[in-house]
């Protein structure tokens, strides 16, 4: 495990779905993977910063990233895995967007790994076998423990929106007794699947005018109205909505309190949640806020 640097979040993908058929990097010698992973890592932020309204800074991204490198913690029996770092370098690459997780870059969660098998005692992840199937491991409360992508039918804790596991995710509470404490299992609206309250296993998303009984069971775009468990299409700015029974605002707004879809607001706005803005919401100051040790470590002032 290498990668707290690219992403917050945790999820698991089996085996490397996401490296295309382009020309691949191939192994990489362990002196050479700190440097490439900085490269590919800080060209692959650069376009990030403009979200924020700040340019990029090269110079700054590059030195605070090989900093967080050289801090990240490897296990004193971690063997290095060349393959895996080749790949992982292509996935940065070829597949960042602004706020993914681990999961769009399973091959980075084996360029260390240890012997500890899942459920075992660990002090870092680097501590932690790999998963035969491709799964993410990692320490967590000092256990070896593993996160993988659902299929059809599989018992299942989370619902993700997305790939961006930290805020568009739905965790079961409690998790389904058929799986073990260790093991965490994702389902994602990318493959058009939802992990359901009732049977908690991952099921087929709903499309518009599908019967849902469950707030994430419908595709991206739609919402469960749990009045009528029917799938509605989310509307735009400026159209009537109620937040409780719909009709429902689209990613791009939230509901006023005049009863219509309004922009979500910028940095330095006023705000009583995360909903209302573009990025989150300071409680305490009760204004719009930004993800601040981003922009420090990526972009200029």
């Amino acid at each position: 495990m290498v990668m707290p640097l690219l992403a917050g979040g945790m999820a698991g993908c089996s085996g490397d779905p996401y490296v295309d058929s382009e020309e691949h990097t191939g192994p990489v010698d362990e002196a050479e993977f700190a440097e490439m992973l900085v490269e590919a890592t800080c060209e692959a932020r650069s376009p990030c910063c403009a979200e924020h309204g700040r340019p990029y800074h090269e110079s700054r991204c590059r030195s605070n990233f090989t900093a967080i490198l050289r801090e990240t913690a490897v296990g004193p029996s971690a063997v290095y895995n060349p393959t895996a770092a080749g790949t992982c370098i292509d996935q940065v690459r070829r597949l960042f967007f602004c706020d993914a997780t681990e999961a769009a870059f399973p091959a980075c969660s084996r360029v260390y790994s240890g012997t500890q098998p899942l459920g075992g005692a660990c002090a870092t992840s680097t501590d932690c076998a790999p998963d035969p199937a491709g799964g993410v491991t990692s320490c967590l409360l000092d256990t070896c423990s593993l996160a993988s992508r659902g299929e059809y039918g599989d018992p299942c804790h989370v619902t993700c929106r997305d790939l961006t596991v930290d805020d568009r995710c739905q965790t079961l509470d409690p998790a389904p007794p058929s799986l073990p404490s260790y093991h965490r299992v994702y389902c994602f609206s990318a493959d058009g699947l939802f992990c359901s309250a009732t049977s908690q296993r991952c099921e087929l998303l709903g499309s518009v005018g599908s019967r849902c009984t469950d707030p994430y069971g419908c595709y991206p775009g739609s919402r469960c109205d749990l009045g009528t468990s029917t799938c509605v299409t989310e509307v735009p700015i400026g159209s009537d909505c109620a937040p409780e029974n719909g009709p429902f605002c689209d990613q791009t707004s939230f509901c006023g309190e005049s009863g219509s879809c309004v922009a979500k607001q910028a940095i330095g706005e006023t705000c009583a949640r995360d909903a209302e803005c573009r990025f989150f919401c300071d409680a305490e100051a009760g204004t719009c806020t930004e993800d601040e040790t981003f922009l420090q470590t990526y972009c200029g002032d």
